[in-house]
């Protein structure tokens, strides 16, 4: 599958797909392994890529209760691509678009922007933007000013927060508070 993505002003860029949880091109040697979820509670040092997953009942829930426009198959499709960290994209769906309901881009519900940019990206739908960001979190060459930003494979919690979203630009640590709480009240 291809994935075109759109860009402020209409500059476009492509990016092949080969599977939700393969970066494209990469060598699925590299790749780091998600672990099976970490037992509750979830702390600061879990592993972001051992937080869980949520029931797709779970999903379907949170995303309908804030009124999110997806339709009842791109949720689940969005759902199944987050597996096995569901609980983690559902919590930064809430913080990044208000679980869809607030989108400043077209798709974009997890608030992307294109590597080393300023710039947020707009999807095609919103798997595609699942897909990438499943990509990013397993693709050591993702950023290329900071290869590697979301490794190694059990990048703690804590840490995965100050990538993602930097004090510089987030309330950070208020950010893993709350993450913290739902994550542990949905799994």
């Amino acid at each position: 599958r291809v994935l075109v993505l759109a860009r402020p002003g209409g500059r476009r860029g492509r990016g092949v797909i080969a599977g939700h949880r393969i970066a494209p091109g990469a060598d699925a040697g590299h790749r780091p392994a998600i672990p099976p979820p970490a037992p509750l509670p979830i702390t600061r040092d879990t592993p972001f890529r051992a937080t869980g997953p949520v029931t797709r009942e779970v999903w379907r829930r949170v995303f309908r209760d804030a009124g999110c426009p997806f339709s009842d198959s791109e949720l689940n499709q969005c759902h199944d691509l987050a597996l096995p960290v569901s609980a983690l994209v559902m919590h930064l769906a809430g913080q990044e678009s208000a679980y869809g309901t607030d989108m400043t881009y077209t798709n974009n519900w997890l608030g992307l922007r294109f590597p080393d940019s300023l710039d947020f990206m707009s999807f095609s739908s919103p798997m595609a933007c699942a897909i990438e960001l499943i990509r990013r979190w397993t693709d050591p060459t993702y950023k290329p000013s900071n290869p590697g930003v979301y490794m190694p494979a059990d990048k703690p919690l804590d840490d995965f927060y100050y990538a993602y979203a930097p004090p510089n630009e987030n309330p950070t640590e208020g950010r893993i508070k709350v993450a913290l709480a739902q994550i542990n009240a949905w799994r």
